[in-house]
């Protein structure tokens, strides 16, 4: 407010962006705006970035539609997290908390330890890259402007004995994202400066994926970063690097569970059209009645896996032509791609007398 009454707005240093002019401001008033610094929009526009991938990811998976799987974890074996002092960063706070939840509760487990570290494991086809993405999409969601992005990496193609995570994490960005390759006055770009600063929350899908021989360098690596971070893993591989090592420090461990086959069922049904729904509807209540049958020992295993179960639905309820029925069939008749599903699947899952996979005779 001037002397003569007038209205007077200073501001002073550089404007980016809406300013606003609140009403009825009284006394001697003076409004700054202080524009965002160049990490802090950079770390938006690769917020957009990764958003938009995670979305055609879950799209092109159909995870919404008509709902997501209800996939479910429990805490993982004890040995497979760090103390639980270290991850809650607090001796007063060592007593375990409850992990357990479901596909839509992801960032709720994510943020129930005091690091935010978490080991996602489950076996093939569990649905641990898409939790992945699920995460990656809640956390931007939810995130401040000043929080770091959580960025999904594959962990297949690094060697960390030969490149630290800090500097892999920068590369991996510069090739995906390429607006970060612009280099500052000190030469660095703008992906290692984000890392640098903390700007980026990494997500690190496929730990299983790494050779043997990395596995412990791995973790060694991953577990000198301070950061809140994600890693996902086939049990079987972490678990044996971390018991010849150590658990990545401060994470929590937990294990995704089979889906059960009333899940499965009203997953299948609710994703196809009526007569359909019935076609389904038999084929569970022949599973449920007849588990010993070589086609329900072949089939089970596979229809308690989200990504079969994901498949299945492409084949069947998308394809008119192609009936729910001949997944009861062990031959010629089951499609080429579900028939190689099971088998890949079978091929990692521990054999059980219950779950033999009964391969036919080609010529059959």
């Amino acid at each position: 407010m001037t002397e003569s009454g007038g209205v007077h707005n200073e501001n002073s240093g550089k404007v980016s962006g809406i300013s606003f002019q609140a009403r009825d401001v009284h006394g001697n008033v003076t409004l700054q705006h202080r524009a965002a610094g160049a990490d802090e929009l950079l770390a938006g526009y690769l917020a957009d970035a990764v958003r938009e991938l995670s979305r055609k990811e879950e799209d092109h998976w159909r995870i919404g539609d008509p709902a997501p799987l209800s996939v479910r974890w429990h805490s993982a074996e004890q040995d497979l997290f760090d103390y639980w002092e270290n991850i809650q960063a607090s001796p007063q706070r060592a007593d375990p908390v409850s992990l357990s939840g479901e596909f839509t509760t992801i960032r709720e487990t994510f943020k129930a330890t005091g690091s935010q570290r978490l080991l996602v494991l489950g076996r093939a086809g569990a649905g641990k890259t898409v939790l992945a993405h699920r995460l990656v999409l809640d956390l931007i969601e939810h995130r401040d402007h000043r929080a770091p992005v959580p960025v999904l990496f594959s962990l297949s193609d690094w060697n960390p004995i030969t490149t630290g995570l800090r500097d892999w994490m920068a590369n991996r960005l510069v090739r995906d994202h390429p607006f970060l390759a612009k280099h500052d006055v000190t030469g660095k770009r703008s992906a290692e400066l984000l890392v640098d600063r903390d700007w980026v929350l990494p997500v690190l899908d496929g730990f299983d994926e790494l050779p043997e021989q990395h596995r412990r360098a791995a973790i060694s690596e991953i577990s000198r970063v301070r950061w809140p971070l994600m890693v996902t893993s086939r049990p079987a591989e972490y678990a044996q690097a971390a018991r010849e090592v150590k658990a990545v420090g401060r994470a929590a461990a937990i294990e995704l569970e089979d889906l059960t086959l009333e899940q499965t069922e009203q997953y299948l049904r609710r994703s196809s059209n009526p007569s359909r729904a019935t076609e389904w509807e038999c084929i569970f209540e022949y599973l449920r009645t007849e588990p010993a049958t070589i086609a329900s020992r072949n089939l089970a295993p596979v229809v308690t896996t989200p990504l079969m179960v994901m498949l299945a639905r492409t084949t069947y309820n998308d394809v008119n032509e192609n009936s729910p029925g001949n997944c009861l069939i062990p031959h010629a008749s089951l499609p080429v791609m579900i028939w190689n599903s099971i088998c890949w699947v079978a091929m990692w899952t521990p054999s059980t007398p219950t779950t033999t996979p009964y391969h036919p005779d080609p010529q059959s």
